[in-house]
């Protein structure tokens, strides 16, 4: 034995009995549970977007007739916007009422 060594021994001794000297078994743990999680979220956001897919699709799908209905609807009010002069559609301003509104 060196001397002074007793001290070093003595604390070495309480590592051996100390339930704390386990840290490498508890971070191993904490790891597995964090990978768990993961693997559960992951699960999870592809469940959802799995749910997701077929309603984006009908909007996707129901998008150009509508787009194309709107074009068709507001067609006669751009032409109509377009035959008045400049000066006169700066003029009524997009908050005039239409003509004969009482």
């Amino acid at each position: 034995r060196r001397p002074g060594g007793e001290p070093i021994l003595a604390l070495l001794e309480a590592f051996v009995y100390e339930p704390l000297a386990e840290w490498g078994a508890d971070r191993l743990l904490h790891e597995q549970r964090r990978e768990a999680e993961v693997s559960v979220s992951l699960t999870l956001a592809a469940s959802r977007v799995d749910e997701l897919v077929a309603p984006l699709a009908h909007w996707r799908a129901e998008l150009s007739p509508a787009v194309g209905r709107l074009t068709t609807a507001i067609g006669p009010l751009l032409d109509a916007n377009d035959s008045r002069g400049p000066a006169e559609a700066r003029r009524a301003g997009p908050s005039a009422p239409p003509p004969g509104a009482a």
